[in-house]
């Protein structure tokens, strides 16, 4: 594709869009933040990308087949106007004979999923962010060569599960946006 690339902000879905719950297995979990729906058009009226990119470990773990999370997912982007989302089923450490029992390069701290959103969106990775509440997020933004910001909102209200530096540090989705396109 020619042209400029879009520049995007990559968020994770639980703790950053939505609360924060565990497995979210089906629909009828699925809570966002009151903010999150006018963080994100306010990103797309600033011409931003808004790209979703999610661990969903509970597929390998046989919590949820692949069609009970795009379910999941359909519903998500009615309630919330993201250009996209992509999704790790992955988990290495489960049944032998589990095909999504593997070691990848999509799930995160990994950044398979965001490469493969920026080839898919012509997106410019040196212009753009990931939003993330665990140090995996940022980890994989730093192997994107994103700018990373960890929110304070689900994981983030805690410690992070490994050491990981972002670049900025947020209470939350709303007060980035704020930060970023007033």
């Amino acid at each position: 594709m020619d042209g400029p690339k879009n520049k995007a902000i990559f968020l994770d879905r639980d703790g950053v869009v939505s609360h924060e719950k565990g497995y979210i297995t089906n629909v009828d979990q699925l809570e966002l933040y009151p903010f999150s729906k006018p963080a994100v058009l306010k990103l797309k009226a600033a011409g931003w990308k808004t790209v979703v990119v999610t661990n969903q470990a509970g597929i390998a773990r046989g919590l949820m087949s692949e069609i009970d999370l795009q379910i999941i997912h359909n519903r998500l982007m009615e309630m919330l106007p993201v250009d996209n989302i992509y999704y790790c089923p992955h988990y290495p450490e489960g049944e032998a004979n589990n095909p999504y029992s593997i070691r990848c390069d999509c799930r995160k701290p990994e950044a398979g999923l965001i490469l493969k959103a920026a080839r898919e969106n012509h997106i410019d990775l040196t212009q753009s962010y990931i939003i993330g509440d665990r140090a995996t997020d940022i980890l994989a933004g730093q192997r994107a060569g994103l700018t990373t910001v960890l929110v304070r909102t689900g994981y983030g209200a805690s410690p992070l599960e490994q050491p990981a530096e972002p670049d900025l540090i947020f209470n939350d989705l709303g007060e980035f946006v704020e930060f970023l396109v007033g």
